[in-house]
């Protein structure tokens, strides 16, 4: 599904910001000053069996408003050549300017949801690879006031779209919409939401559209039982769509299946029903939990979950895992689910070490797989 673009962008970007780090004295303070050397070393199984090992150094270059992180990565194969030809050897990793109520980011785009996921839904940039790499980049933009709040987003290679929101009391309106350009896809959605209870019961309607193709509507309410006592928020949608449309089409598993829905050919013509669940536990990054479940009338069930701990001091827990023909059968491995998982004990004040594992699929529904383990060194100033 993906076309492989020109780096020139990122490779000037970066070029010039490793620069600034070389020019020394005053000259440097004027541009860059490095707030964070991170220095990795990792080894890792990907799909086809053969250890990869990676040296990596990537400097968080800081100045004002504007951040910038710049990896040097050099990957060698058991025959101690380079890595898909040593591509992607330098990659611009994260760009982000953040003043006041406007955050603009280039990098990976991850677990990105606009409204309550009915057009876009947990969308990765980066689910069918795991090394680095310039063209799983993206740019979002995040403006907000009282209000209002607007949320655009573009990958380097295909997919855009954007949410607005209005907020008028205990009433708030909205539009989301995405669009690919491989395939021709556009999606088009319009929601109204209601506080019932301000900070504790809200009811909702969303309406959305694929162009030349299906549409659908979802009717549903978030309940926060204890706000004050317990950061536990219960979802619970009534929808009904065409069978050539699906809720959440550009999700987790997008970047694999493409603009496919994920309603099963034999489903017969007209609307299909069907209902979705979450509970989605939130106390801070570090720790929070969301599972979600949906099924629908001659379809494939969907689940999965995303978490986060500070399981001690020194250790972190991240995981996340879709998969979208969800049957209690005890294989979670199965092939048309996405699994990201990362582990990190923090040895020392500037040493980490760190297990991640990965699983997904590709374009042809075969399998990608890697487990990782590095020894990150950092400079924090």
């Amino acid at each position: 599904m993906k076309t492989r673009i020109p780096k020139t962008l990122a490779l000037v970007f970066a070029t010039a910001l490793a620069c600034a780090v070389l020019i020394p004295g005053t000259a440097r303070a004027a541009i860059f000053e490095p707030g964070r050397i991170t220095a990795e070393a990792e080894q890792y199984t990907i799909d086809d069996h053969n250890d990869i090992f990676r040296l990596s150094l990537t400097p968080v270059l800081v100045h004002g408003n504007l951040t910038a992180a710049i990896g040097v990565h050099m990957m060698i194969d058991p025959d101690f050549r380079l890595y898909d030809n040593g591509n992607d050897f330098l990659v611009l990793e994260q760009l982000v300017w953040n003043r006041d109520r406007l955050k603009i980011e280039y990098g990976d785009i991850e677990g990105l949801t606009l409204g309550r996921g009915f057009v876009v839904n947990n969308y990765y940039s980066n689910t069918v690879n795991n090394v680095p790499d310039n063209e799983t980049k993206g740019i979002r933009f995040d403006t907000w006031s009282d209000r209002s709040n607007i949320t655009l987003f573009s990958t380097l290679s295909h997919l855009s779209g954007g949410r607005a929101e209005r907020r008028m009391g205990d009433v708030a309106l909205g539009t989301t919409f995405a669009v690919d350009s491989d395939p021709d896809v556009e999606i088009m959605g319009l929601d109204a939401k209601v506080n019932i209870i301000p900070n504790s019961w809200t009811v909702y309607g969303e309406y959305a559209e694929i162009v030349d193709a299906g549409n659908g509507v979802t009717v549903g309410t978030a309940v926060t039982p204890l706000p004050k006592a317990l950061d536990l928020t219960l979802v619970g949608e009534w929808r009904k769509f065409d069978a050539d449309f699906q809720p959440g089409l550009i999700d987790s598993h997008y970047e694999a299946k493409g603009a496919t829905p994920a309603v099963s050919a034999t489903n017969p013509a007209g609307k299909v029903e069907g209902f979705y669940l979450a509970a989605d536990y939130y106390v801070s990054n570090k720790n929070n939990l969301k599972i979600f479940y949906e099924d629908y009338e001659n379809a494939r069930a969907r689940a999965g979950l995303i978490a986060s701990a500070a399981l001690a001091d020194r250790v972190a827990l991240h995981a996340f895992y879709a998969q979208e023909n969800f049957v209690p059968s005890g294989n979670l491995r199965r092939e048309d689910s996405v699994i990201l998982a990362d582990l990190t004990v923090a040895l020392t004040q500037h040493l980490d070490l760190l297990f991640d594992y990965y699983r997904a699929f590709d374009d042809q529904r075969q399998p990608l797989e890697s487990f990782g383990t590095r020894i990150k060194f950092h400079l924090k100033r």
